[in-house]
């Protein structure tokens, strides 16, 4: 008796076709998968500079506008602590993401959150991008002299001295063209 080897040869042609079906469709799904994930961090990339670029421009605003502004009277709406105002301060568009620029006092000990005393405020930049991706970017800012020779020094650390401001305070600010200074972030 003779055994009829093209059945057996073609059932291990059948199971050898559909387990390499089965490893394409597994390599297909990862690409597919490696694909949306890498579409996905760009996405969160771009929003993430865009709203870097927020409180760039934040910076630029609460800068040339100190004096314009009361010494950010103005700008500081809110008078809780850590809370910044439901509505944006200032808002601004990077390469087609609307990004919202929120601005807040920070706790510099007089208890009054709607008037800044120590030239520090907080900065959050809200960017959305594709598919909902909200990215925020929050930073303390102050003022520090610029290269036009203004006679405030930024108070660096979180238990600085305020004595490092000239004898006459935020009144040197004051009185200080806008030239003279730039905003940063506290170091």
């Amino acid at each position: 008796m003779r055994l009829n080897n093209r059945g057996i040869a073609l059932v291990t042609v059948l199971l050898i076709t559909v387990v390499m079906m089965i490893i394409s469709s597994l390599l297909a799904h990862k690409v597919i998968q490696s694909s949306r994930s890498s579409a996905e961090q760009g996405v969160k990339k771009k929003s993430y500079y865009a709203a870097n670029t927020g409180v760039e421009e934040a910076r630029r605003q609460l800068a040339s506008n100190y004096n314009s502004t009361t010494f950010w009277g103005n700008v500081l709406t809110v008078s809780t602590a850590g809370e910044y105002p439901t509505s944006p301060t200032f808002t601004t568009t990077v390469d087609n993401l609307a990004v919202r620029i929120f601005v807040r006092d920070n706790n510099d000990g007089d208890g009054d959150y709607t008037r800044d005393n120590d030239l520090r405020v907080f900065v959050l930049a809200e960017a959305t991008g594709a598919n909902n991706i909200l990215t925020m970017v929050e930073a303390l800012c102050f003022f520090k002299p610029g290269n036009g020779g203004g006679s405030y020094e930024g108070q660096y650390g979180q238990g600085a001295a305020k004595a490092s401001r000239s004898s006459s305070g935020i009144g040197d600010v004051a009185t200080s063209t806008v030239s003279e200074y730039d905003i940063s972030d506290a170091q």
